[in-house]
C-alpha cells in the first residue's frame, strides 16, 4: 500500500512540478532558466517514478515467478526500457528489426513534433 500512495504522490509531484516549468518558459513574464530547472526536476522525477514502480513489481512477485522470469527475457525489463526510450525494450526481447524501426521512426519523427508543438504554443501564449 505504502508502494502505491508514493508512486501517486511522486507522479503528483512530478505532474504538478512540468506544468509550473511549463509556465515559465512559456509565458512572457516567466524566467525561462527557473522553468528549464523545474522541466529537468519533472523529468528526473519521472525516472525515479518508473524505477520505484520496476522496483515494487519485482518486490512484490512470487519466488516461483522470480525464477521464472529470470530464466527467460524479463518483460518487466522490456518495459522499463521502453519507457526511457522507445524501442529499447524490443531490442532487448531480441525482436531487432521492430526495435529499429521504432527507435528510428520515434527518433526522426519526435523532434519534428516537439518543434511544432513548441511553435503552436509560443504562437498562443506570447
Amino acid at each position: 500500500m505504502w508502494d502505491r500512495i508514493k508512486g501517486i504522490t511522486i507522479s503528483f509531484s512530478s505532474g504538478l512540478i512540468l506544468v509550473i516549468g511549463s509556465y515559465f518558459v512559456f509565458s512572457r513574464n516567466g524566467n525561462t532558466l527557473i522553468g528549464y530547472g523545474l522541466l529537468l526536476l519533472a523529468t528526473a522525477m519521472y525516472f525515479i517514478n518508473v524505477i520505484h514502480a520496476f522496483k515494487s513489481i519485482k518486490r512484490n512477485n512470487s519466488t516461483e515467478f522470480e525464477v521464472f522470469r529470470k530464466t527467460f527475457k524479463d518483460p518487466f525489463l522490456a518495459i522499463f526500457l521502453s519507457t526511457i526510450y522507445a524501442g529499447l525494450g524490443h531490442i532487448y526481447a531480441k525482436k531487432w528489426l521492430l526495435g529499429v524501426i521504432i527507435f528510428l521512426g520515434y527518433y526522426l519523427l519526435h523532434d519534428k513534433i516537439s518543434g511544432y508543438a513548441l511553435v503552436l504554443l509560443r504562437q498562443y501564449l506570447i
